[in-house]
């Protein structure tokens, strides 16, 4: 618990009130003497031009000390001086300017909620003590379960029961909301795991909930660290001006008002760089230094699929298992006529072991991305971190950045590779040219 604390000192959901009196999400945070406020706006990821205007509307508000929009998480960042404005008026501003809502359109979750972090903590350390007090026990020499009677493991089972229907696990956590549907299942599956002296279910719950603790503890400190290198860039917003060095990248289509040289086009090739030129987003420049004015790119609406998704094995089988599972207690119950033998066939033929295996498997994957150096922002629900299929590539640019010149093939029998090799590396190396290194 300490980690977490550590972690976000002072983060919270905004203790609920921005969904009682219906403002988007936010996250709040204290750092020194200033507030910081995360507030999900909804169209960021579909309109350019809003963050320019909510920027722009947030920083005239006095006590706003910078604000900062991103397309990637979908929130506004908002530096406010300590005690200048209260956090409902911020919120409430942002909700006026946020486009409506999609049909079927969700807010993604944003890496420093601290939801899932909490959640998992919690249950490890209850599994902790549960270990504890068990081996405490064994030490001062008593034996058997602290309560004795089969009530609490029937109870435990009970509870493995019902989580292992996502149908029900779904249904509960949109009625009391996942924090406490979540919190009183762990609690209560904990306490009767520990009652019934089942050390290897403590265990069990402890080791799941620690790797879904380390993923969800690495997935903060990556984007904190993503955060701290992007401290003083800003946000790249339409209408602003920024300067770039030689082998950076626009973030945004941007007309060059200063600076000559090169760019990658979208075929890999060289293309000459001049004061009035719009370059597209994700060009690596040459040469320069290029003064550039961030342009906006129509908004666009998302499209349906145009087609039905293809369901997973995983999806087909606990879809299957759910019937299949109380058809199975049916005919035992019908045929034994006995309900420990109904409860023991339930226990054995349910979801939840694919469901609990399926969460360690996407936590897994999350973490090796990590590990490899890529930022996971975050997903919607039921979208997770998995290996692609199909790898779409929108220009031979992407295979050829950062490669470098190996073979010439001349296009014409008059001209030598020789000579345009040498000329190529004449161009690349003369004194104040703009094209760079090419």
């Amino acid at each position: 618990m300490r980690a977490v604390q550590t972690l976000e000192p002072e983060a919270t959901d905004a203790d609920g009130w921005d969904q009682e009196l219906g403002f988007p999400p936010a996250l709040r945070e204290r750092r020194g003497q200033t507030r910081r406020v995360r507030i999900a706006v909804r169209g960021l990821d579909r309109d350019p031009d809003l963050a320019r205007r909510v920027v722009e509307h947030l920083e005239r508000r006095p006590g706003v000390q910078r604000a900062t929009a991103s397309a990637l998480t979908g929130r506004v960042l908002v530096e406010i001086a300590d005690d200048a404005m209260a956090f409902a008026d911020v919120v409430a501003d942002v909700a006026d300017l946020e486009l409506p809502a999609l049909p079927g359109e969700d807010r993604p979750t944003h890496p420093l909620e601290p939801g899932p972090l909490v959640r998992s903590a919690t249950r490890t350390v209850g599994a902790a003590l549960g270990i504890g007090l068990l081996a405490g026990r064994r030490l001062v020499g008593a034996q058997g379960p602290p309560v004795g009677g089969t009530r609490p493991a029937a109870v435990a089972g009970m509870i493995g029961i019902l989580q292992g229907f996502p149908s029900v696990r779904s249904g509960l956590r949109g009625l009391l909301g996942p924090d406490v549907a979540d919190l009183a299942f762990t609690a209560a599956s904990i306490v009767s795991l520990t009652l019934a002296g089942s050390p290897l279910g403590l265990a069990l719950t402890g080791l799941e909930a620690f790797r879904l603790f380390t993923e969800a503890r690495a997935r903060r400190e990556t984007w904190r660290g993503y955060e701290e290198r992007r401290e003083h860039t800003g946000s790249p917003q339409p209408g602003t001006v920024t300067l770039l060095e030689a082998g950076e990248r626009t973030p945004l289509a941007a007309r060059v008002v200063e600076g000559t040289g090169t760019a990658a086009g979208p075929d890999g090739l060289p293309v000459p760089v001049t004061p009035g030129v719009v370059v597209t987003a994700g060009m690596p420049l040459h040469g320069g230094p290029f003064l550039l004015e961030l342009q906006s790119g129509p908004p666009f609406m998302p499209k349906p699929r145009s087609g039905l998704v293809a369901d997973s094995v995983y999806d087909r089988y606990v879809r299957a298992v759910g019937p299949l599972s109380l058809a199975y207690a049916a005919a035992t119950a019908l045929i034994t006529r006995s309900l420990a033998r109904t409860f023991a066939a339930l226990l054995l033929v349910n979801p939840r072991t694919a469901v609990l295996g399926a969460e360690a498997a996407n936590a897994g994957a999350s973490a090796r991305v990590l590990r490899s150096g890529v930022t996971v922002v975050g997903t919607r629900p039921e979208r997770h971190v998995r290996l692609p299929n199909v790898l779409l590539l929108d220009a031979p640019r992407v295979l050829t950045d950062g490669l470098e010149l190996a073979a010439v093939l001349p296009l014409t029998e008059s001209a030598d590779a020789a000579e345009i090799r040498a000329r190529a590396a004449a161009v690349a190396a003369a004194a104040g040219s703009p094209w760079g290194s090419i």
